[in-house]
């Protein structure tokens, strides 16, 4: 039963990866862009590009930041729930 509440022992690695993975396909998707856009009078598209990529990978940091702080806070509830005296 104890057992059952330690799911925060082994967080999902996958997810704990996601901003990693995006960086690097936000880094991909600007040097294929240059290529592209390479011979095009398209600066401003690249600008607007550059700032779409810059808040999509802001709103993926800030996500993963909650979902780190949510993780702690439910180590600390079942950290505390386990040192208090069982009542009852």
């Amino acid at each position: 039963p104890r057992m059952a509440k330690q799911w925060w022992v082994k967080p999902n690695m996958s997810f704990a990866a996601m901003p990693f993975a995006f960086n690097i396909a936000a880094i991909a998707c600007n040097q294929a862009y240059i290529r592209w856009a390479k011979g095009k009078s398209g600066a401003v598209t690249f600008e607007v590009f550059c700032w779409v990529l810059l808040v999509c990978a802001l709103v993926v940091t800030l996500l993963f930041s909650c979902w780190l702080l949510w993780l702690l806070s439910q180590f600390l509830r079942d950290l505390l729930r386990n040192l208090m005296p069982q009542t009852g």
